[in-house]
């Protein structure tokens, strides 16, 4: 097939994570290449983007998810988000430990509604620019993202777009 006819490859991203993780903010970043430090988030929001990824255009769509519990109710929406999605980034705060212990219980959840083990996800530890409010340690992210055998490990701030801290 030539390049000109050659179809675009998509891909459905779920980005998961507690309330104020920074997760709208990495979207947005992402996609627009600007900061912008608060947000109203009340519902779902998908974005719609493309990119060059290894040379090959790619059309991406990006499920910024509300704060779910992975219990109750809320659980079965966001098992349909996790049916839904090709891959995962879940985001933690640096200065928020309760937002880093929720990581392990959204990948598990992922294992489970997919059903295997290799779903692509990236571990995404936020607000490294925070020192000052610093509860979780790089090395704790490391280590998690290994023990959950994870894609990636990445960090980011305001400054960094989660595709420049990836390269």
């Amino acid at each position: 097939m030539s390049e000109s006819v050659r179809k675009m490859l998509r891909a459905k991203l779920v980005v998961l994570g507690r309330d104020n993780s920074g997760k709208t903010a990495l979207c947005v970043r992402f996609i627009t290449r600007r900061f912008i430090g608060e947000y109203e988030h009340k519902r779902e929001v998908t974005y719609r983007c493309q990119k060059i990824v290894d040379k090959e255009a790619i059309e991406l769509e990006i499920l910024d998810t509300v704060n779910k519990e992975c219990v109750g109710p809320a659980a079965s929406s966001l098992e349909s988000s996790i049916k839904w999605g090709d891959g995962f980034l879940i985001i933690y705060s640096v200065t928020d430990r309760s937002s880093f212990e929720a990581v392990s219980r959204l990948k598990r959840l992922i294992d489970h509604v997919k059903q295997t083990l290799g779903i692509p996800t990236v571990i995404v530890a936020n607000k490294c620019d925070m020192e000052n409010g610093r509860v979780v340690r790089t090395d704790e992210g490391q280590a998690l993202a290994s023990d959950l055998r994870s894609v990636c490990f990445a960090l980011t701030d305001n400054s960094t777009a989660i595709s420049d801290s990836m390269k």
